[in-house]
């Protein structure tokens, strides 16, 4: 009987420690953490934490636009259209100024945002530019794009710059294949 008590006691007292009021339970956490390579080479970190709607709010109209992201992300999840596309037209407008110094990391994040949002021509133009600049992550998404659209010569293009920069960062698998690659011509290349 007194281990019966005792288990009952003790899922009672689980039930209210997992249910009972707790003031932090209910206020919204959003908090972010990115890491990047810069157009040197350096390894980039941002991690940023935020208690409130309002704090996020703030942050955003600050040019964090990660804040910008997280908040147009809350308010679409919350159905408030207007206050989202409010906080999405900051973010956009932030992207597009920091990309403009030459980031690649803005430029690749506007891109991806343009092609998730059917502006295709609008993200492969960022795709160019950040290849040309050194961003073997935007000339793999050139690629695939040309892969998908059967073209044989910017895919083979695309495909061999991002190669060659990740040799030149020091990868020396992708210098083997850089290598291989500048004795092939684009027909070469086959689409499945």
């Amino acid at each position: 009987m007194k281990n019966t008590l005792f288990i009952i006691l003790l899922m009672f007292s689980a039930v209210l420690t997992w249910a009972g009021p707790s003031t932090d339970r209910h206020r919204p956490r959003f908090q972010y953490s990115d890491s990047w390579i810069d157009n040197k080479g350096r390894e980039q970190r941002a991690e940023r934490k935020f208690s409130s709607v309002d704090e996020l709010s703030n942050a955003c109209y600050q040019d964090d636009f990660r804040a910008c992201k997280m908040l147009a992300d809350h308010y679409t999840y919350n159905k408030q259209a207007q206050k989202a596309s409010a906080a999405r037209n900051q973010m956009i407008a932030l992207y597009q100024k920091d990309c403009a110094k030459g980031t690649f990391h803005t430029c690749e994040l506007l891109a991806r945002y343009y092609d998730g949002n059917n502006q295709k021509q609008k993200a492969i133009a960022l795709y160019k530019k950040n290849c040309d600049l050194g961003d073997e992550g935007s000339c793999l998404e050139l690629s695939t794009h040309y892969s998908m659209q059967k073209d044989k010569v910017n895919t083979f293009y695309y495909q061999k710059r991002a190669f060659e920069i990740l040799c030149r960062k020091g990868h020396l698998d992708y210098c083997l294949l850089w290598r291989e690659m500048k004795k092939l011509t684009p027909d070469s290349v086959t689409f499945h």
